[in-house]
């Protein structure tokens, strides 16, 4: 889910995401994960979380790039 801030148009975010992940290989939950993404100034709102049996991991981050690519590192 990608938000805007302050009359921020989330689309460019969104899009921007979405290439990102297209070149990332995230974790694989067991069976629930989630990302929110905050387009905007000062948007420090950037998380990823899925689930590995009862555990539940959370990546969060300032920056769109940096959360994708340290996600993508992380092997089960």
């Amino acid at each position: 889910m990608v938000h805007g801030t302050a009359g921020k148009d989330p689309v460019p975010t969104g899009r921007k995401v979405v290439a990102l992940l297209n070149n990332a290989y995230l974790p694989a939950p067991d069976s629930r994960g989630a990302a929110s993404f905050t387009a905007g100034s000062g948007s420090g709102n950037q998380k990823i979380e899925w689930n590995n049996g009862k555990a539940v991991y959370t990546i969060k981050s300032s920056n769109i790039n940096s959360l994708i690519e340290l996600a993508g590192s992380i092997q089960k």
